[in-house]
């Protein structure tokens, strides 16, 4: 983890939304955008204000969302359920990672996901093309990247991950939590309007770290969460950026939010990579 981009934000972005198509679409956009910029992880916490319930519903209805488009288009019909809480992701744009980007025919050499099992006829592998593919070496069973050994003979061998595949999930029950887990390893950023605008000759350098960006709820922001949970968050991050400077609208959403700070993140690390001296 030596420079990764994490963000974290509460299940209760979801219960603005009503169930349905337009929930559904908040989580598309949280993974699409995140996905763009190559966030390796989105953490979602339980803020104070939501139930324990309803954080678990959420929870349960983001890992649908996440294993339905992380998985590559050639195998959710045979991987991913029908269920109705993904009534609506024909309407919505594909992800379209470029791990996903491969094609119809393969050739040797080429890198791409497969569904991994372990079958009496020994270990095979669904690269997506209507016949398996017999794994070579060990059998590591599940969503796997694999290599094509032999075309003609149908080999493959399972390898470890070359391809961004968008980022993890993961869940915690509060802010504290997240807080816990991060403090002291990474660089930790609070965003909210009253903070101050990103100082780009401060972060240069810094900004290659890895780093936790931490966003707050619709109905309250970072620091009231914080005092409700009964500690003091200014002791944990680094600095509190309001990345939406001189903002014309009473609320910015919380996916808006996290596209913009994101944007701003990325220019700054591609600058510093291109002022940064080659050794």
């Amino acid at each position: 983890m030596s420079d990764e981009i994490h963000v974290a934000l509460p299940t209760s972005v979801l219960l603005v939304e009503p169930p349905g198509l337009p929930r559904l679409m908040k989580a598309y956009q949280i993974l699409r955008y995140s996905s763009i910029f190559g966030v390796e992880k989105v953490v979602f916490y339980k803020d104070f204000s939501t139930s324990e319930r309803s954080h678990e519903e959420s929870a349960v209805f983001l890992e649908k969302v996440w294993s339905y488009y992380r998985t590559p288009p050639y195998l959710r019909k045979k991987l991913i359920p029908i269920d109705r809480d993904l009534r609506g992701v024909g309407l919505l744009p594909p992800l379209r990672l470029e791990a996903f980007h491969v094609s119809r025919k393969p050739y040797k050499g080429q890198v791409r996901l497969a569904h991994v099992k372990n079958t009496r006829e020994g270990c095979l592998a669904d690269i997506g093309v209507g016949e398996e593919y017999l794994v070579k070496g060990e059998c590591k069973e599940g969503l796997r990247q694999v290599r094509v050994i032999d075309v003609d003979s149908r080999v493959v061998e399972v390898i470890e991950a070359v391809l961004y595949t968008g980022p993890e999930i993961e869940f915690k029950k509060s802010l504290r939590e997240v807080v816990d887990e991060y403090a002291g390893r990474s660089l930790l950023l609070a965003t909210d309007r009253r903070g101050r605008v990103p100082p780009i000759h401060e972060y240069a350098g810094r900004i290659a770290r890895t780093m936790l960006v931490l966003f707050g709820s619709p109905s309250h922001d970072l620091f009231e969460m914080a005092v409700a949970e009964g500690f003091n968050l200014r002791m944990y991050v680094e600095d509190v950026w309001n990345t939406i400077p001189g903002q014309r609208v009473v609320t910015v959403r919380s996916e808006e939010a996290l596209v913009i700070t994101l944007g701003l993140i990325n220019i700054l690390r591609k600058t510093w990579a291109g002022l940064r001296p080659v050794e």
